[in-house]
């Protein structure tokens, strides 16, 4: 949490992490919010050179970060998702999503999180999932149940474990928002992604790997690049078919492709390390992602 508040600024998180940890434990996210405010004021207070320059400079971000968690519930407070938001609806919203504005932040321990659904997918819905491995477990989950889970493309030449009935598309495991905007991108827009591989040996065979797709492999260069186009097509079919389509991701850390806004699936450990930089995300930045993704997707998809 706190390093999505504090970008990369490692010894403010160290030490705030160092101070929560003295001070645990800590009842409910708005109890730890005030304690992290209370820390850094402290530390304006008290401190003197770079320290509190440092301090500072945290407290601007802090209050840059509530002030976009205020701005995201007016947001969502302002609209009624069906009954999600309602105010004038019987649904308890508490066990539904938190926090409510519109009702008050009760703590989450005081909160049962169940509550009858409302169903909005049928049998005859198409569905379509990317993510973590939560994301392909949803997808097996959907399609042993017979739901109409997209799948437009198969193993064909890819030894990747991420076969049909585990993701609409081969496009592999995704751990963080920039790989899905990526995704969009390249399928909806025609972005290019460099054809960049490496080569591992599997069962005395030599097997191509694709940096941008997690766990989808070839038997050769010429696979490789055939699939290049094929796959496009494939994903991009999927990504308009889809009616639903369910995210999960588990991640704010990020490696790119230097100077470039394209992201590798996780850490390329096959690849020169003067082509690659990290970056984690802030929560504004991860919402940027997002809306990008929802700017440039199918106007069937409903948010």
């Amino acid at each position: 949490m706190l390093r999505s508040v504090f970008s990369d600024r490692n010894e403010v998180v160290q030490e705030l992490e160092q101070s929560l940890f003295d001070s645990l434990p800590v009842e409910s996210t708005q109890k730890i919010m005030l304690q992290i405010t209370s820390i850094i004021e402290n530390w304006i207070k008290c401190e003197e050179g770079l320290k509190k320059i440092r301090a500072i400079e945290a407290y601007l971000e802090l209050e840059k970060h509530k002030e976009l968690v205020r701005e995201i519930r007016v947001c969502y407070s302002a609209k009624s998702y069906k009954n999600g938001w309602n105010t004038e609806s019987d649904i308890d919203k508490s066990r539904v999503v938190w926090p409510i504005p519109v009702l008050g932040d009760p703590d989450l321990p005081e909160i049962f999180p169940q509550y009858p659904a409302e169903k909005f997918i049928t049998k005859e819905t198409p569905i379509g999932s990317a993510g973590s491995c939560f994301a392909s477990e949803i997808a097996k989950w959907l399609s042993g149940k017979d739901y109409n889970y997209i799948v437009t493309e198969t193993d064909g030449d890819s030894l990747g474990e991420n076969c049909s009935g585990v993701a609409s598309a081969l496009w592999g495991l995704m751990y963080n928002i920039s790989s899905f905007r990526m995704l969009v991108e390249k399928s909806l827009l025609g972005r290019e992604v460099p054809k960049i591989f490496w080569s591992i040996r599997k069962n005395d065979q030599k097997v191509i790997l694709d940096p941008f797709r997690e766990d989808i492999s070839f038997f050769s260069q010429e696979a490789f690049e055939e699939d290049y186009y094929r796959h496009r097509k494939a994903a991009k079919e999927a990504l308009t078919k889809a009616k639903v389509f369910i995210l999960t991701f588990g991640m704010n850390e990020v490696w790119y492709l230097k100077n470039t806004d394209i992201p590798f699936s996780r850490c390329p450990w096959r690849i020169s390390s003067s082509l690659v930089e990290k970056k984690v995300l802030t929560l504004e930045e991860n919402l940027q992602e997002l809306e990008k993704c929802v700017q440039y997707g199918s106007s069937s998809i409903q948010i």
